[in-house]
């Protein structure tokens, strides 16, 4: 079946694999880092001793103007996809708080 193809054949097959797969992987890591900012975003409202309100009511807002007015739209859509909900950060403080529990528990 592909015994009569020539080489240039399968080197362009090859780069369409290979540009699908960076595609892939950009639309994979987004949701990763914005699962990673959520964290730490929520870190860092706990440890300003902040209602974790703020990270929907001001924090991401703020954020999504910055970069909408440095990067452009598109960047501000990608800003827009970290969960920062009041549930969400209360979330993840628990998940945190277990984390730390975790490590620190057989130590005393």
């Amino acid at each position: 079946m592909h015994s009569n193809k020539n080489i240039d054949y399968f080197k362009q097959l090859l780069s369409s694999q290979n540009k699908e797969s960076v595609i892939f992987e950009k639309k994979v890591t987004i949701p990763n880092k914005a699962l990673e900012a959520s964290y730490k975003v929520a870190e860092l409202i706990v440890e300003n001793k902040k209602p974790h309100t703020i990270g929907e009511s001001l924090i991401l807002p703020a954020c999504s103007e910055i970069v909408r007015i440095m990067f452009g739209n598109e960047a501000e859509a990608e800003i827009k996809k970290i969960p920062l909900s009041n549930n969400t950060i209360r979330r993840r403080v628990q998940d945190m708080s277990e984390d730390i529990e975790k490590k620190c528990g057989g130590k005393n």
